[in-house]
Order: C-alpha cells, then structure tokens, then sequence
C-alpha cells in the first residue's frame, strides 16, 4: 500500500495537501535561472526557497530568494542585516515567473551573469525587474514573504493594455511588474510616513529603532522608485504621494478607468483593505484585484488580525468574489503545531 497522504483543512475550506510538509520532487526547487546566477556570483552566496500553492487551481509553485555577499553593502541592507544570512544581502528574488533583480547585476561587469539577464529579457522568463541596489520595500526582511506572494498571484493576471492602480505601492516594486507585464498605465499611490504604521508598531510593540526605519524609508521610497523606473526603461508608471482615501488625490485619478487593482496592504493598518474594496463601487470599470497581507492559517498564531474573513464579506458586499488564493508553504512548517503563518495573497474579480 502505498504511503498515505496527509492533509489539512483550509480556511476557505475544502483540504490543502501537506504530504508531509508538501514533498517536492528535488528537479522542482532547480531553477534553471536562479542558479545561472548562482553559478556566476562570485564569493558567499545563498539561496533558499519556499513552495507555494494554490488549491483553486491545484498548483504548486515557488519563490526563490538568493543572497550574496559580493556586492558593497547598501545603508538599508546595513539596517536591516539581521533579517539577512550573516555577511550577505538579497540579490535576487524569484516568484514564480518573475524576478526581481538587484540593478548593480547587469552593471558590475560580470558578462555570464549580464548574458544571462539579457537571454531572460529577450525571452521574458523569467519577466526580469531590477531594483535599484535592491533597495526595495520587498527586501525589508517582515515584508518578504507578503510581497513575494503578492507578486506571485499578480503574474497570473493578463494586464496587456490594462490600468492598473496600486495602493500603498511604496517602491514601486509590484507597479514596476505590472508595467513590464504589458499594463498600458499604471498608478503607484503611496501615503508614505503615516499614523496607520505608528499605530500598529505601537500595538505589536515595536522598538524604537523599528519605528525609526519604517519612517525613514517611508520618506524613501520616491526616490527609489526613480532610480528603479530607470534600470528598467519603464515610463508608464505615475507615482504620486497621497492618501487614497483623501478626495484631492481621488480627483488626480481616473477611477473610472481602473481595470485592475494591487493592495498588498492586508488588515495591518487598521480597516484600510475594507475602505479601499468599499471603492470598488467607485470603479465601474474593475474587473479584477490582487488583495494580500494576509495570513491564510492563523490558529496559535500571535496576531490574528492578518485574518481575510472580513476582506472576504466586504468583497461580496460589492459584488467581487475571491477566485484565486496563493499561500506560501514552508518547509519547516508543521501541520501539527500550526505555528508557522501561511501568507495569502488572492485574486478577486466581479461576479457575473
């Protein structure tokens, strides 16, 4: 008889397989890529991965995260270098078919490594987005996993010609994807330095020096969304500092052309979510939106506010209904304790 499968119950119900923490064939974490670029990275190096999985679509996929210590240190990788393995800094993260790469990779005068990246422009696979020094909201170690699998349910979006407004966009990193992801224009509304964030640091008890960063590179995020705007030849994108729940920025934005939204804000700052699914009245022409920072499973866990409940309810009282939902799996997770957050990320459209 063959070995039995374990299984465990999804919030959205039905089972999610674990197969014993979700086997995977070992060919499934090579990645042709992510290793061309392992291969040509000179000095320390690391790479980890975690799967992901949709049960809507019954797929499984992965994130790759690759960390080096061969480029110079950047003052946001110095500020948050306990987040990263010792002596090293991200360079490359991978979700899925998309990667995000740290710009100095194509301009450090390594030609494996610049080959590599310009067969993977030239082919789109992987869709190639480079961050400015890899300073980027997605590399501040507690926000890693939200905007991978973010990035991960957006990709499976076909943008081709859309208008795409993002919410809290901060960098610009998920923008930037959509662009490259054939989106006629997009909007990056960021509300920068604001009391939601000093609310909820407050509430999680968060040191000083936490505060500290999450205000200064709030104040950051412009300028690296320039410099990112750059390394990728985008200029498609609007980048505006605003509130998006203030009337004045709504007036600079065409609401009524929005096809699409990205809000990878989830329940943290109080119910900013359900304020901006309650826009989607406001948006005659929204088909479709990528919601996330959520946690899928949240029992034992030491913040229960990640929940996606009342995200779900809102979402009906407008007329949208959850599709498609990616959670991350990792492989250290334990179905039998239930102390490792699952992060979601999932695809609503309008019904009918």
């Amino acid at each position: 008889m063959g070995k039995k499968t374990a299984h465990m119950r999804g919030a959205w119900g039905g089972t999610i397989p674990t197969d014993a923490r979700m086997r995977r064939e070992e060919e499934e974490k090579r990645d042709a890529f992510v290793n061309s670029i392992l291969r040509n990275l000179p000095g320390t190096r690391k790479q980890e991965y975690t799967g992901v999985y949709s049960r809507e679509k019954n797929e499984k996929g992965g994130i790759w995260r690759v960390f080096s210590g061969a480029l110079p240190r950047t003052e946001m990788h110095r500020d948050y270098q306990n987040g990263y393995p010792t002596g090293m800094q991200p360079v490359l993260y991978k979700s899925g078919n998309v990667a995000f790469v740290d710009s100095r990779l194509k301009e450090e005068g390594n030609k494996d490594i610049a080959d590599v990246l310009r067969g993977a422009e030239e082919e789109g696979s992987p869709l190639v987005v480079y961050l400015h020094e890899f300073n980027s909201n997605i590399a501040k170690p507690t926000h890693i996993p939200f905007s991978l699998i973010a990035s991960y349910a957006l990709q499976n979006l076909d943008l081709k010609g859309k208008t795409v407004l993002e919410v809290g966009a901060a960098d610009g990193a998920l923008s930037l994807q959509a662009a490259k992801q054939g989106a006629e224009k997009v909007y990056a509304v960021e509300l920068g330095r604001n009391p939601f964030t000093q609310e909820y640091m407050e509430r999680e008890g968060a040191s000083s020096r936490e505060y500290h960063l999450e205000g200064k590179y709030a104040e950051l995020w412009p300028a690296f969304f320039k410099e990112h705007a750059r390394h990728n030849n985008v200029d498609n994108i609007e980048y505006i500092i605003g509130d998006i729940l203030n009337e004045d920025t709504q007036k600079n934005l065409p609401l009524d052309e929005v096809d699409v939204i990205i809000a990878n804000i989830g329940p943290t700052y109080n119910d900013l979510d359900l304020q901006i699914i309650d826009m989607f009245k406001r948006m005659p022409n929204l088909e479709s939106a990528v919601l996330g920072g959520y946690h899928e499973i949240v029992t034992r866990m030491k913040d229960p506010i990640l929940k996606p409940d009342s995200a779900y309810k809102k979402l009906e009282e407008n007329g949208f209904e959850r599709k498609e939902g990616y959670i991350t799996v990792w492989d250290r997770w334990d179905p039998k304790k239930e102390r490792e957050p699952r992060y979601l990320a999932f695809i609503a459209k309008r019904k009918g």
